[in-house]
């Protein structure tokens, strides 16, 4: 294996795991003090669904990430999951179902049942060692539920030690949000105008994966209510919000932080660890054309993540070793 490869992969795996590791810590997990905080507004959803893969690695950071479900599962947007899931094949949904599983057995509750329907084919470990990617040695018993979907782990211990960390930082204004009108559409849609110069409800609905219709319902009771202005742009409305006002309501600062879809740019991450999960034993050029081909589409989701990072050589021109210095300076530049 080069080791430029070898390099790449270390570096990779750290990175990540510290921008993921400072916003659960953010949202009050006790991990160790990380020097990182995130300057974009932390998506709850899109974090689990990245964290579900990189903690494989991370057996302890896997198993806080649960026992915070389990406490504060409540702020989590299952009907966004789903549409999430339906538009990017996170590598996690399968691991996803099996933590579901998990909740809806001990919390007795119908809402994680939706997305426990993400198959895993082949049984396998769950965690591998960060180090060689050799299976993590199991003891004890298993956990049912996570067996049930082929993934083999030890029993999973909860304690309630997560605490309510999250407070006026502009990081945490999905959060207020949904704490304010609950965790619907509506607080999804008050979030985007006030982190962007306004959107129709195609645009809209696009980010914040939800549907048109839906979206426009409810563009529609906020015009009424003179919480939201519209203005005619053709066809469609243009909505925007008076952004001081809200502002002052939720209690956070000025200016907010711009516009970042978290989902797709954390998606474009996943597409290079699931590239590395799969083929990372493969030193051939076969690996070095799926290395480009996912570039490629990691580039693309950078741009639709509305992503400020500008790449000067167009994707099939880089080196190999370019290619792993874009991905490493994409996370630098959120962990800066």
């Amino acid at each position: 294996m080069k080791k430029s490869l070898i390099e790449f992969r270390t570096k990779f795996l750290e990175k990540l795991h510290i921008l993921l590791v400072s916003q659960w810590k953010i949202l009050g997990i006790p991990f160790q003090e990380v020097k990182a905080k995130p300057s974009f507004v932390i998506e709850p959803e899109a974090l689990l669904l990245l964290s579900l893969s990189l903690f494989r690695f991370y057996p302890r950071e896997f198993d806080e990430v649960i026992n915070w479900l389990n406490f504060h599962g409540n702020i989590i947007n299952i009907q966004r999951l789903k549409n999430i899931s339906k538009k990017l094949d996170f590598s996690s949904l399968p691991i996803l179902s099996a933590v579901a599983d998990f909740l809806s057995e001990r919390q007795k509750q119908p809402k994680w049942k939706g997305l426990t329907g993400f198959a895993n084919e082949k049984k396998q470990p769950l965690f591998y060692n960060i180090n060689d990617f050799t299976p993590f040695p199991t003891f004890g018993d298993t956990e049912k539920a996570f067996l049930k979907h082929n993934y083999i782990r030890g029993k999973i211990l909860l304690r309630n030690n997560t605490k309510e960390v999250c407070n006026n930082a502009n990081n945490c204004l999905t959060i207020k949000l949904r704490r304010l009108f609950g965790v619907n559409v509506r607080s999804e849609i008050i979030g985007y105008l006030l982190l962007t110069n306004g959107g129709n409800s195609n645009k809209i609905a696009n980010d914040c994966f939800f549907l048109q219709k839906t979206v426009y319902e409810i563009l529609k009771e906020l015009e009424k209510g003179g919480f939201i202005f519209p203005t005619q742009k053709g066809k469609a409305k243009f909505y925007k919000i008076e952004k001081q006002n809200w502002i002052k309501l939720l209690n956070v600062s000025a200016p907010l932080p711009a516009f970042l879809n978290v989902v797709k740019l954390f998606y474009a991450f996943d597409l290079i660890l699931k590239l590395l999960l799969e083929n990372i034993e493969k030193d051939t050029p076969t690996f070095e054309y799926l290395l480009r081909k996912n570039f490629i589409e990691f580039t693309q989701k950078l741009g639709e993540a509305d992503f400020d990072f500008y790449i000067t050589t167009h994707p099939s021109g880089l080196s190999e070793e370019e290619i792993y210095n874009t991905i490493l300076k994409s996370i630098d530049t959120l962990l800066n």
